[in-house]
């Protein structure tokens, strides 16, 4: 089956991406999608939603990213505390029997940032409410991430005295389920998001910490020490901490003279402040 509607328009899909959408939709088998940084990897996941036949969940391990691709988290999916997961937390829950009983395929997306307990903590929930003892209970389930972008967040402590001795490591694939089971694995090589080549082998060189000094030199050339916050300026501002950034964005809120806009968020379930996906009270100007 092939792609015609739910991409982008003038964007010219390869083989690869055909290929992976028939797996899905004509196997039952698990599968890990990965790829550089703008090869297509969440397109691929809009366009295998929009045409599927199979009834899919859509999960992130985080707000922001769940947002990115119109799914849901995780924890707020399977009513995960926020915690290490362990089987004691996990109960079958009889309001969403419907839900389970009838989903196919579960997919997830940024499953780099997925720690092991959490992987376990899935796998055990599906078994649980499938009634099915089967990996992942029966469900076919689609890992979308690249491993050399985020990982997961752990604390060194919870590194070395829980992850490494329960599960050999924090990363997803180190979560029991996978000596049982091998994904089907695909990589997309096309890149979308870059035409330029040697940029592209720059970006990649970056990726893999192969970085030469001529590298250096040219992504040097685009440094503008003197750039600071001037808002007539429109660059965007990375900063290294979201206290930083809150900083920058409120400052810069406070100079528009237009009237300020304030709204309170409406929170069901219960999640920690730094998983919401906006503030509580985001404040917002015309402008």
């Amino acid at each position: 089956m092939e792609f015609n509607n739910g991409i982008p328009e003038g964007l010219e899909l390869d083989k690869g991406f055909n290929r992976i959408f028939d797996f899905i939709e004509n196997t039952n088998e698990c599968a890990f999608i990965t790829g550089k940084a703008g090869t297509g990897k969440s397109t691929l996941l809009q366009c295998a939603r929009a045409k599927t036949a199979k009834k899919i969940a859509v999960l992130a391990p985080t707000g922001i990213a769940a947002l990115n691709v119109g799914g849901q988290t995780i924890h707020s999916f399977f009513g995960f505390p926020w915690h290490l997961i362990e089987k004691a937390d996990i109960r079958k829950r009889p309001k969403k029997s419907d839900l389970f009983r009838n989903l196919d395929t579960l997919i997830i997306d940024e499953v780099s940032m997925v720690r092991a307990d959490l992987m376990n903590g899935i796998e055990y929930a599906l078994r649980v409410n499938m009634d099915n003892d089967i990996p992942f209970g029966g469900i076919q389930t689609i890992f979308f991430g690249d491993m050399r972008q985020l990982p997961p967040v752990v604390k060194e402590k919870e590194l070395n005295q829980y992850f490494e001795p329960k599960y050999g490591g924090c990363y997803f694939f180190n979560a029991n389920v996978f000596n049982k089971i091998k994904p089907k694995y695909f990589e997309l090589t096309k890149i979308y998001r870059q035409t330029d080549k040697n940029f592209l082998e720059l970006l990649n060189r970056v990726r893999c910490n192969e970085v030469t000094q001529e590298d250096l030199e040219l992504l040097n050339q685009r440094v503008d020490i003197a750039a600071g916050e001037d808002r007539l300026n429109p660059h965007l501002i990375l900063t290294p901490t979201n206290r930083l950034a809150g900083g920058i964005n409120e400052r810069r809120l406070a100079e528009l003279d237009a009237k300020e806009y304030t709204y309170q968020a409406i929170i069901k379930g219960e999640f920690p402040r730094d998983a919401y996906p906006t503030a509580y009270h985001l404040k917002l100007k015309k402008g």
